[in-house]
């Protein structure tokens, strides 16, 4: 039977719409309407057919599910009706309404959704006669659901992909093809290799017959990709090339070029390196066609660093030194993200130059410098295989030069051998650092084992090419850069970096702009980092602004959305501690922040820094070009801190005592108003105390002046560190005192009299002359009686105690 024949037969079934390869099956209505069923003209016409009851009519929801595979960018939900008034219907009707949404909800990501609806529709066909292929579809559905939602146990995905595949088999050719490569790439991804090719050769033979472009193409590529694992790098290269020429044609040539470099790759593993350097090139003369810049350059730095790998093993040193710095140009030109994954590509050319630098040129200091450009972009998510690159790059530049480092090297491979026993890269990793190794040291265990992971994992060639490369210096000059379009990449990355560069300055005047409008109208220092913070956080993503003086060893300002909040003055003096530039990038990588911005500011009265930070769940850093925005930020909003400053200086010499720096009488005029509005709007009791030194004029008539003052500021030393927590203290003229608080009467009195004990304890001494200083006080709450008779209540107390003493 034709697979037109078999859509004609099946499209009676609503639930075909959900079936596997529903997508192709779709495509094939489209193309061959009217040869298929009046039905489907019908249905695919814009116009909704159905009258006002159509909610009830099966053709409606067939109809909702045409429109959605037609328009799927739509975000619309087209089953809103239906879902609403779901309660409503019953029977069989009920169960297409859940096997559709559940397949919508499953192709739009809402797992949970999908769940749902995928419960009732297995619990229904359990318990309800359904056809074999309804059934299929669920189980397929199912199987897909639970292997997404990384189900990889027998109990579940395997089991259903297995019910699907007994009950489609001959039915539905499409359908069946689908569930083969879905369970042959499930059985894969378990490491069943040998179940993986039973199912994937029965999904080879339907592709062959039914030999449709789109089912052939993935079918090949699942094939290739399952045979590279089982180590059978003639058989995979023979799929992939296969999938390749079903693409050739298509307008979209990314899959392409992508299938051109995993076949390079094949080539390579298969020991075939002049061929896989010819299908590099041919992805290379592709890549310059493409429009999509972003994809263009991602991509050509993919298939120059497996030119470089190859070029490694031809013995083309040159050629694949060339590629490297020509990946690690274009990287530097267009990385302005600063994506963790970004970084970590740079991060990993850096590393692979370094190791080229040393084990093929044996040039310690550039691979030195590689290596130090490396560790730059190095935290905790990194992947295994990277980070333990640098360390046995790290391990053998000590072992060149200091003639350490042994028991890292030793360490990293033992880690690698445990965790990479599955990866093929992994081993190549392995036998080029232990081939180096033996060159150095001749010891012949390493030599050993290099050569027992190339006979176990069919890598001979690669060993011998590795043997020739490095014990013997083998050279040659395979791949002539100047025949090949390289440098348009590098000048497109370059007019990449310029447009870059130019929207960053749209927006850097943008942020200099908002922030100085921001900042302008912000009266006090809280209000004006608080601002800045909000404006910051905008446009740097960051989640932490910190800003501290190194001269007082103080944190003035903490902003934070992290846990720096909680951390933020350890971790700045740390940091500060151990920051040397001007202004710069630190990667911390820590359980506080990821990077952070820092930069310096400096005054007549000190060093600050100021600190912008993001989390540690961030997944960027920052960068340089960003430094440069933030310093000039941070000298807007330093120039607006240090105006705040001067101007809180003028208002607080407006209201404070010269002398001792307490607070004088313009304030108590105007502090005592505030109280007792206060307490009348809220009944919020305050109270003050008037104090008055005994027997001062004596000292003045006896001593001077001066030493008047001097008395005047011994006192009010004592008065501040006894009652400056408790009270507002006021010096309201010569030797008069007002003490302003809301605690509790009694505690105040207390304290005052206890500020006489250290007057005692605290005698002065002017002119080798002992003089103990004394006080008289009155002390009054305000329970409404007003300002003057508060004042004049309270001046009456302390006088009565005065001729007490007198």
């Amino acid at each position: 039977m034709s697979i037109l024949s078999e859509i004609y037969d099946l499209s009676k079934e609503p639930i075909f719409f959900i079936s596997p390869n529903i997508d192709i099956k779709f495509h094939i209505i489209k193309q061959n309407r009217d040869a298929l069923n009046i039905r489907f003209r019908n249905l695919l016409e814009d116009d909704i057919f159905c009258d006002e009851y159509s909610i009830f009519n099966i053709d409606y929801l067939v109809k909702q599910m045409i429109t959605y595979l037609n328009n799927r960018e739509s975000s619309s939900n087209y089953f809103d009706e239906v879902e609403k008034n779901i309660e409503t219907f019953e029977g069989k009707y009920v169960f297409y309404i859940n096997a559709f949404l559940s397949f919508y909800y499953f192709d739009t990501n809402n797992y949970e959704m999908a769940e749902q609806y995928l419960k009732y529709a297995l619990n229904y066909i359990k318990k309800n006669e359904c056809t074999d292929y309804e059934r299929m579809c669920i189980y397929s559905l199912t199987a897909n659901f639970l292997q997404k939602t990384k189900d990889i146990f027998i109990s579940g995905s395997e089991a259903y992909f297995l019910k699907a595949l007994r009950l489609v088999k001959g039915v539905d050719k499409l359908a069946e093809i689908a569930i083969l490569n879905a369970i042959s790439y499930h059985y894969h991804n378990i490491e069943r290799i040998d179940d993986s090719i039973k199912y994937i050769n029965r999904a080879l033979n339907i592709a062959d017959e039914i030999n449709i472009p789109d089912v052939v193409f993935s079918t090949y590529k699942n094939a290739g990709i399952i045979y590279v694992t089982k180590g059978n790098f003639e058989r995979a290269s023979y799929y992939f090339e296969k999938a390749i020429r079903c693409i050739e044609h298509i307008e979209d040539k990314m899959e392409y070029i992508k299938l051109l470099n995993t076949l390079g790759y094949v080539e390579f593993l298969k020991g075939d390196f002049k061929s896989s350097i010819e299908t590099f090139k041919r992805a290379i003369n592709i890549l310059t066609n493409l429009s999509n810049v972003t994809k263009l350059l991602d991509e050509s730095v993919k298939t120059f660093d497996n030119i470089a790998l190859t070029c490694k093993f031809l013995g083309d040193i040159e050629a694949s030194i060339y590629m490297q710095e020509l990946s690690k140009d274009i990287l530097e030109n267009i990385n302005y993200i600063n994506r963790v994954n970004e970084v970590h590509n740079l991060s990993k050319v850096y590393t692979d130059l370094g190791i080229d630098y040393l084990i093929y040129k044996n040039d310690i200091n550039r691979a030195e410098y590689y290596l130090k450009l490396a560790y730059n972009y190095t935290d905790e998510n990194e992947h295994y295989i990277k980070r333990s690159k640098k360390l046995l790059l790290d391990a053998l530049i000590n072992y060149n030069k200091y003639q350490d480092g042994l028991d890292l090297f030793h360490k990293t491979i033992d880690l690698l051998i445990q965790k990479g026993s599955d990866n093929l890269y992994v081993q190549i990793i392995l036998m080029e650092f232990l081939t180096y190794y033996y060159s150095l040291s001749m010891d012949e265990s390493k030599f050993n084992m290099a050569k027992n992971i190339a006979e176990k994992y069919c890598l001979e060639k690669q060993f011998e090419a590795l043997k020739r490369t490095i014990l013997e210096n083998y050279r040659i000059d395979e791949f002539n850069v100047l025949s090949n379009p390289l440098n348009f990449f590098r000048l497109l990355s370059l007019q990449r970096k310029q447009i870059l560069l130019e929207t960053r300055k749209s927006r850097d005047y943008e942020i200099f702009e908002e922030l100085s409008f921001s900042i302008s109208s912000c009266q006090n220092i809280e209000d004006l980092f608080k601002t800045a913070s909000d404006v910051l956080n905008k446009y740097f993503l960051s989640k932490s602004l910190l800003v501290f003086s190194y001269d007082t060893q103080q944190v003035l300002v903490i902003y934070s959305d992290s846990d720096l909040k909680e951390k933020g003055v350890g971790f700045i003096k740390e940091l500060v501690d151990n920051f040397r530039m001007d202004s710069g990038v630190i990667n911390l990588n820590n359980e506080c922040t990821k990077s952070c911005i820092v930069s310096k500011i400096m005054d007549d009265e000190g060093l600050y820094y100021f600190v912008l930070c993001n989390d540690s769940k961030s997944d960027w850093y920052f960068n340089l070009e960003q430094v440069k925005t933030f310093n000039l930020l941070v000298n807007n909003m330093f120039l607006k801190y240090k105006n705040i400053c001067q101007l809180e200086t003028i208002k607080l010499s407006v209201v404070t005592d010269y002398m001792t720096g307490l607070k004088n009488a313009a304030y108590y005029n105007k502090r005592i108003k505030e109280l007792i509005q206060r307490y009348n709007k809220n009944n919020i009791e305050f109270g003050m105390a008037l104090m008055d030194l005994n027997k001062f004029k004596q000292i003045n008539d006896k001593f001077g002046h001066e030493a008047g003052d001097s008395a005047i500021k011994h006192f009010a030393k004592i008065l501040k560190n006894e009652m400056q927590n408790t009270a507002e203290i006021i010096r309201y003229g010569g030797d008069e005192f007002i003490l302003l608080f809301e605690e509790d009467y009694k505690k105040v009195e207390a304290l005052i009299y206890k500020v006489k004990l250290e007057l005692k304890n605290n005698p002065l001494f002017i002119d080798d002359v002992k003089i103990i200083l004394d006080f008289s006080y009155g002390i009054e709450m305000y329970h409404g009686q007003g300002e003057a008779n508060l004042f004049k209540n309270t001046d009456f107390k302390m006088y009565k105690n005065k001729n007490k003493v007198s």
